[in-house]
């Protein structure tokens, strides 16, 4: 009866590193997708392009059609 405990801890340690082995082999594959930001296609960064033209062209227009005050004419001196 005590041979096979043994024998049987033997096979649970055994099944155990093999586990944690492979546990930390996805660990270290899952750190490394993570990192970094991800990356653009050609398409999705001509978009991207495209909508950030689009919105400093509105933000100009906006500027040049709302004028900031001049020192001159503030009233708050």
């Amino acid at each position: 009866m005590l041979r096979e405990l043994i024998r049987e801890w033997k096979r649970v340690k055994r099944t155990i590193v093999r586990l944690e082995t492979q546990q930390r082999k996805l660990e270290a594959q899952t750190k490394v997708s993570r990192r970094g930001r991800k990356s653009m296609g050609p398409d999705e960064r001509i978009e991207v392009s495209q909508r950030m033209k689009e919105y400093w062209r509105a933000r100009r227009a906006k500027q040049e059609a709302d004028p900031p005050p001049d020192a001159k004419t503030c009233p708050c001196e």
